[in-house]
C-alpha cells in the first residue's frame, strides 16, 4: 500500500507513503509519507544531487514562492476545468500543444502546467523542485513518495486501451517507487510497493504481471507481521482476490470473501472506509461474493 490521497491522516501518518489507488489505496498509502519525508535524513552533497536529478543549468529554477505539490494539484484542476470545458481551459492546452482533449490525461495536463513554469517537461519541473533542498531529503524517500504520488493520480484512468507508451510508463513507474522504498523503506513500504505493481498491471490488462507481485505483499507480511497493520492485511488479500479473478483461478470468491472479513475488523473507521472504498470498486473479472 503506499505513503499520498485523501485518508492518509486516518491511517498512519507514519507509514505515508507507499500505495495505490487513486482513490483508496493511493489515499491510504501513497501519499501518506509526505510527512516522514520531511524528516532530515541522510545528508547528500551537491554533486551527488546533480547527478541525481536533471542538469540544473538547463532548467529554470522553481519559483520561490511555489512547490511541487501545488503544481500537481494545478494539474489536477486543469484537467477536470479540460473535462468540463471551463472557459480558458482548452486555450491553455493548446498553448502547450496539446489538442486532443477528448483524451486529455492528468499527464497533459502536467505537461501543461510545466510548460506554464518554464518547463519543457513535466520531469524537468520535478527535478527542479526536488533539487531544491538536497541537504534536508533522503533522495530514495523522497523520490519514491512523488513516484507514488504521480501515479495515484493517473491510476484511474489506466485501462487495457491505455497507449502502450503510456502503460509501461505506468507500470515503470510503479518498480521505480517499490525500489526506492527498498533502498529507505520499510518491510510495510515494500509490500506496498507490491501492491501497487499489482494494481498498476490489473488495470492496463497484464493480470500474468499482477500475479508476480500480488502474492509477495502477503508474503512480506507473514515474515513481519509487527511491521504491518490490520489494513494492510486486507488490502494484501483483496490484491490477492482481484488477480485471481483476472487470471480465472477458482480460489478467488473465497479470497474475496475473506478480504471483506478482514475489511471488517478493521479498527479504525478511516482506514475500514479506504479499504472498503476500494473492495466496493470494479473490475472484479466476473467475480461476485
Amino acid at each position: 500500500m503506499t505513503d499520498t490521497v485523501a485518508k492518509t491522516d486516518t491511517v498512519a501518518k507514519t507509514d505515508a507513503a507507499a500505495m495505490t489507488d487513486a482513490a483508496a489505496m493511493t489515499d491510504t498509502v501513497a501519499k501518506t509519507d509526505t510527512a516522514a519525508m520531511t524528516d532530515t535524513v541522510a545528508k547528500t552533497d551537491a554533486a551527488a544531487m546533480t547527478d541525481t536529478v536533471a542538469e540544473t543549468d538547463t532548467v529554470p529554477a522553481p519559483p520561490s514562492e511555489a512547490d511541487l505539490a501545488q503544481l500537481r494539484n494545478q494539474a489536477k484542476d486543469l484537467r477536470l476545468a479540460v473535462r468540463r470545458g471551463e472557459p480558458g481551459a482548452a486555450e491553455r492546452a493548446a498553448e502547450a500543444g496539446v489538442t486532443d482533449l477528448d483524451r486529455f490525461s492528468i499527464r497533459d495536463a502536467q505537461h501543461v502546467v510545466a510548460r506554464e513554469h518554464g518547463y519543457a517537461r513535466w520531469p524537468d519541473a520535478v527535478s527542479a523542485f526536488g533539487s531544491r533542498q538536497p541537504r534536508e531529503r533522503d533522495l530514495h524517500r523522497w523520490f519514491a513518495v512523488e513516484l507514488n504520488n504521480e501515479l495515484g493520480d493517473l491510476l484511474f484512468d489506466l485501462t487495457p486501451d491505455t497507449p502502450r507508451p503510456e502503460q509501461d510508463r505506468a507500470l515503470y513507474q510503479a518498480y521505480a517507487a517499490c525500489y526506492h522504498w527498498l533502498e529507505a523503506g520499510t518491510p510495510a513500504h515494500h509490500g506496498r510497493g507490491e501492491y501497487t505493481i499489482a494494481q498498476t498491471a490489473l488495470a492496463i490488462g497484464r493480470p500474468h504481471i499482477a500475479a508476480l507481485h500480488a502474492p509477495r505483499y502477503a508474503e512480506l507480511i507473514a515474515e513481519s507481521p509487527e511491521d504491518f497493520t490490520d489494513w494492510d492485511r486486507a488490502f494484501a488479500t483483496e490484491i490477492l482476490a482481484r488477480t485471481a479473478a483476472a487470471t480465472g483461478s477458482p480460489d478467488a470468491a473465497d479470497l474475496k470473501t475473506r478480504a471483506q472479513h478482514l475489511t471488517d475488523r478493521i479498527a479504525d473507521p478511516g482506514a475500514r472506509e479506504a479499504v472498503q472504498d476500494r473492495l466496493d470498486r470494479g473490475p472484479w473479472f466476473g467475480t461476485t461474493a
